[in-house]
């Protein structure tokens, strides 16, 4: 029997929270950045739907504050990981246009392993082959986007965003 959503929704809030959370705290330290520089996050996910998102929690975990623009991306599906980095350096180049500094805390998580069931018993019912579980995997990633104004003395930037469209 397929798992119910509100069952798929625990498990994400605390499976998919703590693998985004490490994540996170992995870019943060890569980029040299702690909890109070971080100034915006953008998320995306198509496993959980609840509101509030599961970014709202890892924002929490990871201590930051609570004026910390969060942008979170629904439904994307494979497109998710570029859509964010999209938003991210619209919301970079944005706050330099303004003159503000911009560390964007880009984070992506699923849980697919939470639909095998699903995928299995329709796969029973149906005698097809489902090549989804065999495609696709938990697992979390997380990098910082940040704008000229936001590096500090020693960051230097491992990759520069040159056009987005």
């Amino acid at each position: 029997m397929p798992p119910e959503i509100d069952s798929i929704s625990r498990i994400f809030r605390t499976t998919g929270v703590q693998l985004a959370t490490s994540a996170c705290k992995e870019a943060m330290r890569e980029a040299r950045l702690g909890p109070n520089d971080i100034t915006h996050t953008v998320a995306v996910t198509c496993t959980d739907q609840s509101n509030p998102g599961y970014d709202l929690f890892v924002c929490h975990e990871l201590g930051l504050r609570p004026s910390v623009q969060r942008l979170l991306l629904h439904g994307v599906g494979c497109a998710g990981g570029l859509s964010a980095l999209r938003a991210a350096a619209d919301i970079a180049a944005a706050a330099l246009q303004r003159g503000h500094p911009a560390r964007v805390l880009v984070m992506a998580c699923e849980l697919c392993s939470l639909f095998l069931r699903a995928e299995l018993q329709a796969a029973l019912q149906d005698g097809e082959l489902h090549v989804g579980p065999a495609l696709f995997s938990d697992g979390a990633a997380a990098l910082v986007v940040c704008n000229g104004l936001a590096l500090k003395e020693k960051q230097t930037p491992v990759f520069k965003l040159i056009e987005w469209g």
